[in-house]
């Protein structure tokens, strides 16, 4: 019962905002009308989200759908006002180029009521825009558009390594509830930790779960892709062109701006973009060009991601605000992004700095020690929280009968 409660209420959320991209003018009084609702169904249904699927990673993709449509609501419906008839963004108000005008397309006949549909669903879901004039920046392109059994045949080696991937970190020794909630406690968290802290077992600890955090986080984002890339394209319900990779290449992380905004996944960047843009230049009014419009639009644009993941991450795992450190996490990355470019400038003043490969190999270290620095605010609070019976991410484990084979060899 509880998941087709989930399904079903994701499905009503969906629906509508599909159905106001597609059948609404641009400045329809129905937009704004209908945000209350959006907004009650989002927090209603997140709740059901965790109930029905108790896998951590299905109802994190499943309550990250679930925000991320109020968050396309927000930005394509109320700011950018994406219509059909436009065939895309009519307002700049949300910092679109190439804005459309509206033209009446004639009335929906059965003919094009699927088309309109299928529109409709493609702007309520498809989060970066790909293949259209207003992709969102940093989504890394197709070298070569391949064939479609090309694509699949790829997608589908990408999936099994995601998974084995995945299979893997299930092997780590689960704790109990308490030995968790004393491991992960808010004192381990802290940027400037006493010395006490600092013991050898803490360190440790610290740098194996960030480093299982970030492997975790990536094949998991890109087994839920490739799923839905599969599943788009062997339909024929999408063509290639519209599943560009979802990662960028690791090479381009070698500073904490180019690791968001080159190398990690792009979904939410238009959620978050249009939004923050919004409020730099039509709310604060501050001075396009300048440096504090620059570096406000960058806060307000992390400030919106850590929103997003309060919500989809925090508030359906019961986690109070009180209690979690995403909006801590997401600040560091800007002040981590200001000093950056702040120490690259007066490299280029004082030593005529230029970059290569020592420079690039410096900002790979600089890197790994910020996001190891940072990321337990981000997620010891989850941690927590675990007791141990959380479900593996595979129903049957390819990786444990592996590892007791070798166990056996090398004892033996």
């Amino acid at each position: 019962m509880a998941i087709q409660q989930a399904l079903f209420y994701n499905f009503i959320e969906t629906t509508l905002v599909l159905l106001v991209l597609a059948f609404t003018p641009a400045h329809s009084y129905i937009r704004p009308a209908l945000l209350p609702v959006v907004f009650v169904l989002t927090f209603y249904t997140l709740p059901l989200n965790n109930e029905a699927f108790p896998h951590v990673v299905i109802h994190g993709l499943l309550c990250f759908h679930t925000v991320g449509l109020l968050l396309q609501y927000i930005d394509y419906v109320l700011i950018s006002r994406w219509t059909y008839s436009a065939g895309g963004p009519t307002s700049s108000v949300g910092g679109e180029r190439n804005i459309k005008s509206e033209s009446d397309k004639g009335s929906v006949t059965h003919g094009n009521l699927w088309t309109r549909l299928y529109w409709g669903l493609f702007a309520a879901t498809a989060w970066r825009a790909p293949a259209t004039p207003w992709e969102a920046n940093g989504t890394p392109p197709f070298k070569q558009v391949p064939g479609r059994v090309k694509f699949l045949a790829g997608h589908l080696v990408r999936l099994v390594i995601s998974l084995l991937v995945l299979d893997a970190l299930s092997l780590a020794p689960k704790d109990s509830g308490e030995n968790n909630a004393a491991k992960f406690a808010w004192s381990q968290v802290r940027l400037f930790m006493p010395p006490e802290h600092l013991s050898h077992d803490a360190f440790t600890l610290r740098v194996a779960t960030v480093c299982a955090f970030w492997i975790a986080s990536y094949f998991s984002i890109q087994a839920f892709f490739s799923s839905m890339a599969i599943l788009g394209v062997a339909t024929g319900v999408t063509p290639v062109r519209v599943w560009p990779p979802i990662f960028g290449s690791l090479t381009q992380g070698y500073t904490v701006r180019t690791f968001w905004g080159n190398f990690w996944h792009q979904s939410v960047r238009r959620k978050t973009s249009g939004p923050a843009y919004y409020l730099t230049y039509r709310v604060l009014r501050l001075r396009k060009g300048g440096i504090i419009a620059r570096y406000m639009y960058i806060l307000l644009a992390f400030m919106v991601s850590s929103l997003l993941h309060l919500a989809a991450e925090e508030y359906a795992d019961g986690i109070r605000w009180g209690e979690s450190g995403t909006l801590r996490f997401f600040f560091m990355q800007w002040l981590g992004i200001v000093l950056e470019d702040v120490a690259q400038s007066l490299g280029r003043t004082l030593t005529g700095y230029q970059l290569n490969r020592w420079t690039k190999a410096l900002g790979f270290v600089w890197v790994a020690f910020w996001l190891f620095w940072t990321t337990p605010s981000f997620f010891y609070p989850r941690m927590a929280r675990l007791n141990g019976s959380e479900p593996d991410p595979l129903p049957l484990s390819v990786a444990q009968p592996l590892a007791e084979y070798l166990s056996r060899r090398w004892l033996a």
